[in-house]
């Protein structure tokens, strides 16, 4: 991942700051790209939750509307997402 504009605005305010301690302004650095790697380890983590979150939401519609014999019917599942308010279909139909 790239730097975002205010990691960008971070990193320079702490390198134009000629006053403070070499050391200090090291660990300040450290501290950034610290925090910047949990971000991004963050990020990724969320995504695979949403993407398990709707895999279950898609798992529920289809049983939602499940008919006697066992079968479900993928258009009314994403009937029944839709008027959930579920976007678990949207990957699916971009592809």
């Amino acid at each position: 991942m790239s730097d975002t504009a205010i990691i960008i605005q971070l990193r320079e305010t702490i390198n134009r700051t000629e006053n403070m301690v070499p050391f200090m302004r090291l660990d300040m650095l450290d501290l950034l790209v610290s925090a910047k790697s949990e971000i991004e380890t963050l990020t990724d983590k969320l995504k695979q939750m949403q993407e398990e979150r709707d895999e279950a939401r898609q798992l529920a519609c289809e049983f939602c509307v499940m008919d006697g014999s066992g079968y479900s019917s993928s258009y009314r599942a994403k009937e029944e997402a839709v008027e959930r308010g579920w976007d678990c279909y949207k990957k699916e139909e971009t592809q």
